[in-house]
C-alpha cells in the first residue's frame, strides 16, 4: 500500500457551493489491473484543494484507468470554473499533465 497526494490549486478559495462539485465527486472508480484504491479523502485551505489517496497496486496503472473514465472527464468540466487555469482534467491528455504536475512529493 502507498499513499499520494494530488494538489489541486483554485482560482480562489472554495465557496460552500464549489465544496460541493468536489465532494459530489466522492470515490474515484479505481479497480485496474491488480490496482485497488484503498481510500481516499480531500482536505482544503486558502486556494487549494489536497486529495490523499492510498493505493494497492501500482500508481500509473490508477492513472491509465482514470485518464478514459467518462465520469473523471464530466466531473473535469464541472471543475473547470473552480480550477486554476491549466488545470484541465476533462480529457486523457489533460488528466495526465495534470497528475505530472500536481501529485505531491513525500517527504516524510
Amino acid at each position: 500500500m502507498e499513499t499520494f497526494a494530488l494538489l489541486y490549486p483554485l482560482r480562489e478559495p472554495l465557496t460552500p457551493e464549489s465544496a460541493r462539485v468536489f465532494a459530489s465527486a466522492g470515490r474515484p472508480p479505481v479497480q485496474a489491473a491488480a490496482t485497488k484504491l484503498l481510500n481516499t479523502t480531500a482536505f482544503t485551505k486558502g486556494n487549494a484543494v489536497i486529495r490523499v489517496f492510498q493505493l494497492d497496486g501500482n500508481l500509473e496503472d490508477a492513472i491509465q484507468h482514470l485518464m478514459y473514465l467518462t465520469e473523471v472527464h464530466n466531473l473535469g468540466r464541472q471543475l473547470a470554473d473552480i480550477l486554476a487555469p491549466g488545470c484541465d482534467l476533462s480529457s486523457p491528455e489533460g488528466l495526465r499533465r495534470f497528475f505530472e504536475t500536481q501529485l505531491m512529493t513525500r517527504i516524510l
